[in-house]
């Protein structure tokens, strides 16, 4: 039986909000989906399973609509969807009166249940949030019924407030495989048991390479088919069940986080072509988190906001200072309006980054321009 674990779509979301780039992201989000769908036409996968945060909220009815649209064309793929903490079940959810197709089972409960079916002979226990938070670990207790059956156990949570897990307790429990969802970066909690990650990074801490988990579980003397077959990741299961999986990179963007260092040397032109060469290297299809240290020369001007233009840059954090000589300065203007504002300024209880900003700018505002001569 072939599988194919995603989890954590949001689908509905525009991630990097106020970016120019954000409505097309959310469209990337749709299309990661209908990509995925392919693949289970072309594999010719047996099972589908979605581990909650399928949407980013509350669906739309024709949201649902178009979910249920591309899930219909690979008819020969059974789906199974649990909802997460973002899309939980609300009274007014569209979830509720929602027909899916023939091929897909909504596990609509707040209490586990389950579907079998007979044809992969393959048995899917899971639960749906009604609620944003769910203290009680419902994971904890669920047992396969016939261990004959491929058993799958598919969630979403394992923090205190959404669903908390005693992982040790749940890998007694006999599963042959946990999908598991919620947790956007990709984890292994154990050979069988582990997080799909989000299908696409939606946030700028959910750095690295995103994607799914494509797996093959036999039953008897069957061997795995080795094009899903990993070293990462293969045990023998209960009553003879060989599982293997393997993680897809799959994601077509990526958040990296990059320092850039910067000194008296440096100017504007050659801030850029340090951003270049990092975008050169590591793809224009990216999305960077940029980190800027170092003391630079005060009479050189950065325009951050025009790095802009670059890249997919989503955010730039600042962290670089000018290179003034303090004491020099403070020698030369003891006693007058200048000696006096370093003297406070030094004495502030505040010692950080923004104070030191303070300082240099309250000293160009004293002195009508950049101190010469004092870095």
């Amino acid at each position: 039986m072939r599988f194919i674990h995603i989890a954590d779509l949001h689908l509905g979301m525009e991630p990097d909000k106020d970016c120019s780039w954000s409505k097309m992201r959310g469209r990337e989000l749709w299309d990661a989906f209908s990509n995925i769908i392919e693949i289970c036409r072309k594999e010719k996968t047996d099972l589908l399973l979605i581990a909650g945060d399928l949407f980013h909220k509350q669906p739309l009815v024709r949201e649902l609509k178009e979910a249920a649209g591309l899930l219909s064309a690979v008819p020969d793929t059974k789906t199974v969807i649990i909802a997460g903490n973002h899309d939980y079940i609300s009274g007014t959810s569209g979830y509720r009166n929602f027909k899916w197709p023939e091929n897909v089972t909504f596990l609509m409960s707040d209490h586990p249940e389950s579907v079998y079916f007979e044809d992969i002979n393959t048995e899917v226990f899971g639960f749906s949030y009604h609620t944003r938070d769910i203290s009680e670990p419902l994971l904890d207790d669920i047992r396969p019924t016939d261990r004959a059956r491929i058993n799958i156990l598919i969630g979403h949570g394992g923090e205190p407030s959404k669903v908390p897990a005693d992982w040790k307790k749940i890998e007694r429990a006999g599963f042959d495989y946990v999908a598991m969802g919620h947790l956007h970066k990709p984890i292994d909690i154990s050979e069988t048991i582990r997080y799909s990650g989000s299908l696409e990074p939606v946030d700028l801490n959910e750095t690295g390479r995103h994607g799914y988990i494509a797996g093959e579980i036999c039953t008897g003397a069957a061997t795995a088919d080795p094009s899903h077959s990993s070293p990462e990741a293969g045990k023998a299961g209960s009553m003879g069940k060989t599982v293997s999986t393997t993680r897809v990179e799959f994601a077509k963007r990526e958040y990296i986080k990059a320092d850039i260092g910067i000194g008296v040397e440096d100017t504007y032109g050659s801030l850029r072509s340090k951003v270049k060469a990092l975008i050169d290297e590591k793809s224009d299809r990216n999305l960077y988190i940029l980190r800027l240290f170092g003391e630079y020369d005060p009479q050189i001007t950065f325009d951050l906001e025009g790095l802009s233009d670059m890249g997919y840059i989503v955010r730039i954090i600042d962290e670089t200072r000018p290179k003034l000589d303090l004491q020099k300065l403070h020698a030369a203007n003891d006693g007058n309006v200048i000696g006096m504002f370093i003297d406070r300024m030094r004495s502030s209880p505040e010692n950080d980054r923004i104070s030191e900003k303070a300082l240099f700018y309250g000293i160009m505002a004293l002195t009508g321009d950049c101190p010469q001569n004092y870095y």
